[in-house]
């Protein structure tokens, strides 16, 4: 094989093992419990809740120089359903389970050309809390960031929100968490939460939980460069190999000099 030809080869196979680089992750809600806490066990009344509705939505953009692609979903009733976009290599998309409360929100970005990436989801439970009932809302917030460049920048979060009155209402919440991604560990983590929402009238109300996933990305590729996964060091190896036994029958022996 002429040199020339191998070194063609090392650069195709590390042009490969470029493209099989990309920062990933996940991120959202999981393991949720409801239950309730009789604020008057003696006065004979039994205390409860109930689901009464849930509605999710999503939305979902990647911009590229090459192109704009957004997906905007709205989800009524307890379903599961995902939804997800992809272009030139940028992945997005969010899932609901029957779950209640149970979301996850991915994003997968390959390329190094610039991007902006933006998805949003909601999920939002109506629940009706009996008279003198205390509702209690406890679960795990989780991120996997084990496939993420803790280089490449990024916010996002969980927001949790116990909120009165039902859906189109905008009073101030009883209970809220945030609680942002840590992209700077790049490691997996669950966390637990504990939202408390205390109805000690003598009549029923109206609460709603809100669940919301976020995440903002915007990278500049020329400046932000991946960090090599160990596929990539492979094939780096072979093509540097096949360059090195190249030069080794280029070598001239003896009997070939000239004089």
């Amino acid at each position: 094989m002429k040199r020339h030809q191998a070194m063609a080869l090392a650069a195709i196979l590390c042009a490969a093992a470029g493209a099989t680089h990309a920062d990933n992750l996940a991120f959202g809600t999981s393991g949720i419990n409801f239950h309730v806490v009789d604020l008057t066990p003696d006065d004979g009344a039994t205390a409860g809740f109930a689901v009464t509705d849930t509605w999710s939505e999503l939305d979902a953009s990647l911009i590229r120089p090459q192109g704009y692609r957004s997906h905007e979903t709205e989800v009524l009733g307890l379903r599961n359903f995902t939804a997800e976009t992809t272009i030139y290599g940028a992945h997005a998309g969010i899932g609901v389970s029957t779950v209640l409360g149970d979301s996850t929100v991915t994003y997968s970005e390959p390329a190094l050309t610039y991007t902006f990436a933006s998805v949003r989801g909601l999920q939002e439970i109506t629940l009706t809390v009996k008279a003198n009932s205390q509702l209690v809302v406890d679960g795990n917030t989780f991120t996997q960031l084990s496939g993420w460049n803790a280089a490449n920048e990024f916010e996002g979060g969980v927001s949790l929100t116990l909120r009165p009155g039902p859906s189109g209402t905008y009073e101030d919440p009883f209970s809220e968490l945030v609680r942002p991604i840590d992209y700077s560990a790049g490691v997996d983590a669950v966390q637990p939460f504990q939202l408390t929402y205390a109805n000690s009238t003598a009549e029923d109300a109206t609460i709603r939980l809100q669940i919301r996933d976020y995440f903002y990305y915007s990278v500049d590729g020329a400046v932000l460069a991946p960090v090599p996964e160990p596929a990539t060091y492979a094939l780096l190896g072979v093509g540097l190999l096949v360059v090195g036994a190249a030069a080794r029958r280029r070598k001239p022996g003896k009997h070939d000099r000239r004089a």
